[in-house]
């Protein structure tokens, strides 16, 4: 009995016929992608996706966005950017920036405006439909402008990682603040307050409200910024470790409250008051703790009575960095 052959190309068929399904499907998807693309940035901006089979990619160029409540202002651009997502994903949506610049400002709390700029950047958002669930986002030659500060500051590479985690508040708890409804996570390479000596910067802050974070208005009665952890270092350890808590004023001004473990105390002290820093002040063998506390544009060590003393030093260790110049 001879065996039937079937022609060669009747095998690619199937192939063929997947290939013709997934690009009507992937041309669906980039149609959508382009669409959101085009309600954030309006019809008239120029879009090229490509990236074709495994991701959707979109370049732009020079990009301007900018939004305005009466709570808040926010403004972003750019030289140029790039989107992309895989095409089977609603998220996580990656934008690539080339010298990004944004500010944010909350005129109701003196001090809440900031200034962010950078050669580059990358951004991760995933959103679940009604909140933040992770915004990541690393700049490269971070330029920073915040009013608290005192100075502006740069740094190599700096990290900010957001998410919103909505609780409701408990009737019965007695606990001194709200549950957390946000979270905010810093870290920064070779930062530089000022000209000062390059530091790594870790931080750790959470945002509690009576309620998810929706409205200025309604966060404001009873809501905190808890810092839970700051810390500075530098290739020998720690330089500073910092807790506080920023309370909103009826006026505006926050109030700040906590502490800070250091064993560079003078150089800290130098910092704060915008003096030099010591010409050559050596770590504590124990770290020192000192109080912070003030308001916006009154921010400020509280000094011990007497003043800051001498303590036990270690010899062996290099200099303190200086904080700010």
């Amino acid at each position: 009995m001879t065996r039937r052959r079937w022609p060669l190309w009747t095998t690619l068929l199937p192939l063929a016929a997947g290939l013709a399904v997934y690009w009507w499907y992937w041309d669906q998807q980039r149609a959508a992608f382009r669409a959101g693309i085009e309600r954030v940035l309006g019809a008239e901006t120029d879009i090229r996706v490509t990236g074709f089979p495994y991701r959707l990619e979109a370049t732009l160029g020079t990009v301007a966005l900018g939004r305005a409540t009466p709570e808040w202002t926010a403004a972003m651009s750019a030289d140029d950017a790039i989107v992309n997502r895989q095409p089977w994903r609603a998220d996580p949506t990656i934008v690539r920036l080339r010298e990004p610049r944004a500010e944010l400002a909350v005129p109701a709390i003196a001090g809440a405006r900031l200034n962010l700029a950078g050669s580059a950047s990358q951004t991760s958002l995933r959103w679940d439909g009604e909140r933040i669930a992770r915004l990541s986002t690393e700049i490269e030659g971070a330029r920073i402008r915040f009013a608290l500060l005192g100075a502006p500051a740069t740094a190599s590479r700096f990290e900010i990682h957001f998410r919103e985690t909505p609780a409701a508040a408990d009737p019965a708890s007695r606990a001194p603040t709200p549950p957390e409804q946000a979270q905010l996570v810093l870290a920064g390479d070779a930062v530089r307050l000022g000209s000062g000596d390059p530091l790594a910067l870790a931080a750790q802050v959470g945002v509690t409200g009576p309620a998810a974070l929706r409205t200025l208005s309604a966060w404001r009665p009873g809501g905190t910024v808890e810092l839970r952890r700051l810390t500075l270092s530098d290739r020998t350890g720690e330089i500073l470790v910092m807790t506080a808590t920023l309370v909103p004023q009826a006026d505006g001004r926050p109030r700040v409250s906590g502490t800070i473990d250091t064993v560079c105390p003078f150089t800290v002290e130098a910092a704060f008051a915008g003096r030099a820093p010591p010409a050559e002040e050596r770590r504590a063998r124990k770290p020192v703790r000192l109080a912070v506390g003030g308001t916006a544009g009154d921010f400020a060590l509280v000094q011990p009575p007497g003043g800051l003393r001498p303590v036990p030093v270690r010899g062996q260790e290099p200099p303190c960095p200086a904080i700010r110049r």
